[in-house]
């Protein structure tokens, strides 16, 4: 493997932050840019905050987090990337935002310096073309939160050199990363089904099926989940599940397309209000409704060669932490009743494509 000794992360939010400690945490210098001193400053905090409170729980010790929190640099200086031997972009899912940074650092980064991005949505091939070194950009699509969770996408462009790709999957085993190769693909492997997963949580609000503790305590009953879909977003931005619905609707169909209440919620800035008694009789309904989509999509994701069954599973488990995978609901409900639910899902939005491989 190329040498991998310095990692620079291109901005500091949730998911610059969290890149970052997780890199840090395994004996990598970090480098961490952003807009301002403030924002950096923020983003450092959030780290800082994030392992003292690892101490308390006994994952960490005192000392641990003092050498992990020395071995990042938090600057405004997009200049400093250049000492870096993998450069990871996490700054706001908006295609000419990313293009923009990575057409600077290909000017500051020698060519020996491999690029990753960590959208969730945009297509990798056409933001390689910001550069002049296709061959060594992929993505890296790390999940919410990216210091504790251990799934990572590995995604290769069309001209991602093999041998990228394989630096790419070793460096995120170095970070402590379960890493999974999915094709450059809308929404990759586990946000072609997560994101629309969400998206229905809300359909089944705002068409009044079930309230949102309701719907929460079902999908977490469904699928083994730790929080339900409107707690997710409230922690990891109801805008970022409201954007990516909107580009998986731009590169897919109408089926992807937001609720209406999500893009109004989205607009406010605001989180959802999940307070609440759930009422146990609308969990079947609840939970069909959210099968059909998550289990038909599962399956096209297959059929179009995007990523592997077994891949699918371990992003559900280990990315998503639901108790049980896609294809593990299935094989438990059984092909004629999986088959029913995503046909209904299918008439119901006018969108026969999800059936195709059932």
């Amino acid at each position: 493997m190329a040498r991998l000794k310095k990692i620079g992360v291109i901005g500091a939010g949730v998911m610059g932050a969290g890149i970052a400690q997780r890199a840090a945490q395994h004996g990598f210098g970090v480098v961490v840019v952003d807009l301002s001193e403030e924002l950096v400053n923020r983003g450092l905090a959030d780290i800082l905050t994030t392992l003292t409170e690892a101490v308390g729980k006994k994952i960490l010790t005192p000392e641990q987090v003092e050498q992990t929190f020395f071995r990042v640099h938090g600057t405004t200086d997009l200049a400093a990337a250049a000492s870096c031997d993998l450069v990871i972009e996490a700054v706001f899912e908006f295609e000419k935002t990313k293009k923009n940074v990575f057409a600077e650092l290909d000017k500051i980064c020698p060519p020996k310096t491999i690029f990753a991005t960590n959208t969730s949505t945009l297509s990798v091939t056409e933001l390689a073309k910001s550069t002049r070194r296709p061959a060594r950009f992929g993505g890296m699509h790390f999940f919410y939160h990216a210091a504790k969770n251990h799934l990572v996408e590995i995604v290769p462009g069309k001209e991602t050199s093999p041998e990228t790709v394989e630096y790419l999957v070793n460096a995120a085993k170095l970070l402590g990363q379960k890493p999974i190769v999915v094709k450059d693909a809308p929404g990759f492997a586990v946000n072609r089904f997560f994101v629309p997963f969400l998206n229905e949580s809300v359909r089944l609000f705002e068409e009044g099926v079930a309230n949102i503790p309701t719907i929460d305590a079902a999908a977490k009953d469904a699928f083994g989940a730790p929080v339900g879909p409107f707690e997710l977003m409230n922690l990891s931005g109801v805008a970022l599940a409201h954007q990516a619905a909107l580009s998986l609707r731009k590169r897919l169909s109408k089926f992807y397309a937001p609720a209406r209440s999500l893009e109004r919620q989205a607009k406010k800035e605001a989180k959802w209000a999940i307070g609440g008694e759930a009422d146990k009789s609308r969990f079947a309904e609840v939970r069909e409704r959210l099968y059909g989509v998550v289990l038909g999509l599962a399956a096209l994701i297959v059929e179009e060669g995007i990523a592997k069954r077994k891949d699918i599973e371990m992003g559900a488990k280990v990315g998503l932490r639901w108790a049980r995978g896609p294809f593990e609901i299935m094989d438990s409900l059984g092909a004629e009743t999986a088959r029913a639910l995503v046909t209904a899902i299918a008439k119901r939005y006018h969108a026969p494509e999800i059936t195709r491989p059932m």
